[in-house]
This record gives structure tokens, C-alpha cells and sequence, in this order.
């Protein structure tokens, strides 16, 4: 079994790239925003011009990324999920910031896959190596292509953790989707089967209760 799991608004607590925004950029970033959600340009242009209005030295960025909270319920999760899957987090966020606030906080050091981030003398710049032409969902960090890339084996399971629009599109593939968030409205809207969850709580919880999680987790034990 194969999680992505997104990371703003869903490990993090709230969206790190608009909160990063918020402190060090002029308020044209939600101009850009809104022409994203409004479908008028996509994820790599609207986060491409929003970080060129950062004006932050690196000292700052660093410290600020050491203050994204995160949510404390993951831990558990990874440690009760990596008895019978893998995770990966897949985020169209920044990989600089991913990094660093989970090392901060003690969290586990997982494969993540994300834009680049790159300092430059008074902000930042984000790249893309995760970007796919084709990606349906316009996305600096196609999560379908991860996802893909990723499984072990074809037809290995894949469970999307989100709450946005970047996961919309793995939304349709995954064989399960625990949603939150605006991510719970296009599954709505587009009736693709979901689990709503608050936190990674939520999620043990269901975890708990399906056949291959109960029996690999038996197993683990027995062989401990």
C-alpha cells in the first residue's frame, strides 16, 4: 500500500506558501490567487509570480519556516501506516520549507517530493522538477506522476491524504481519498468516493478497521 500525503493544510496546519505571503510579500499575491482558483492561470504561474514579490533575507525565511506547526496526529499515523505501507509526501508547496519545519518539530524524515526552492539575495525562487506537460491539473508537482512512479508494483493500492485543489486530480486515480477541506467539495462535486478526516487521527482510526492493515499489523507484531 502506497500514501501521498499532501502537506499544506494537511501535515502543516494551515497553508504555508500563503502564510509566507501574508508576512513578507504586498498584497498583489491574492490578486494572483484568485485568478488560480478562478482557473484563469495555473499553479506554476500564480506561485511563480506570488514568490517574486517575497522580500525576505535567508535568515528570516529560515526562521520563519521553523514556525510552521504542524499536525502532532501524523507521528502517530506514520508509525502505525509504516507497519504495512509506505508513505510519501507530495505537496505543490516548497521542499525547503517541508524539510525543515518537520526536522524541527521531530517529526520522521520521509521521501518528499515538491517544487525547489532557491534563495536568492533578497527572496526566493521556485523551480520545478516535478513538472509534467500533460499534468491535467496544471500543477508544479504532479501528484498523479508521483504516484505512478512510486508504486511498488502495478495495481498496488494508493491512498491520497489532502485538502486542496492540487490533490484534485490524483483524487480521480487513487483507490481511496481521505479528504478535508476544499478538496471534500470537488469530491462532492465531481462524485469521487472520499473519507472525510479533521486530523491524521481521523484516519488511524479508519485505518484500523480495513482487513490488511489488521493483518499486516499482526504480523509485524508476531515477528517483533
Amino acid at each position: 500500500m502506497l500514501f501521498i500525503v499532501d502537506f499544506d493544510g494537511t501535515i502543516s496546519k494551515s497553508d504555508t506558501i500563503d502564510a509566507l505571503l501574508e508576512k513578507f510579500a504586498d498584497d498583489r499575491w491574492q490578486q494572483y490567487e484568485q485568478s488560480w482558483l478562478a482557473g484563469e492561470i495555473d499553479a506554476v504561474t500564480c506561485m511563480s509570480n506570488q514568490l517574486a514579490l517575497v522580500e525576505a533575507d535567508h535568515i528570516a525565511l529560515e526562521s520563519f519556516f521553523r514556525t510552521i506547526e504542524l499536525d502532532r496526529s501524523f507521528c502517530q499515523f506514520h508509525s502505525f501506516a509504516r507497519q504495512f505501507a509506505r508513505v510519501v509526501i507530495a505537496s505543490d508547496g516548497l521542499d525547503h520549507a517541508i524539510k525543515v519545519s518537520m526536522q524541527h518539530s521531530a517529526f520522521p524524515e520521509l521521501p518528499v517530493f515538491a517544487n525547489r526552492l532557491n534563495f536568492e539575495p533578497k527572496g526566493i525562487r521556485m523551480t520545478f522538477p516535478n513538472r509534467q506537460p500533460d499534468c491535467a491539473g496544471g500543477n508544479g508537482n504532479c501528484k498523479c506522476a508521483i504516484a505512478t512512479a512510486q508504486r511498488a508494483y502495478p495495481g498496488e493500492k494508493v491512498v491520497l491524504i489532502g485538502d486542496g485543489k492540487s490533490d484534485a486530480c490524483l483524487a480521480k486515480r487513487a483507490d481511496v481519498v481521505f479528504a478535508k477541506g476544499s478538496l471534500v467539495k470537488h469530491c462532492e462535486k465531481n462524485q469521487i468516493p472520499f473519507i472525510p478526516f479533521s486530523t491524521f487521527d481521523d484516519v488511524v482510526a479508519v485505518l484500523q478497521d480495513w482487513p490488511e492493515c489488521q493483518i499486516s499489523t499482526t504480523l509485524t507484531h508476531q515477528t517483533a
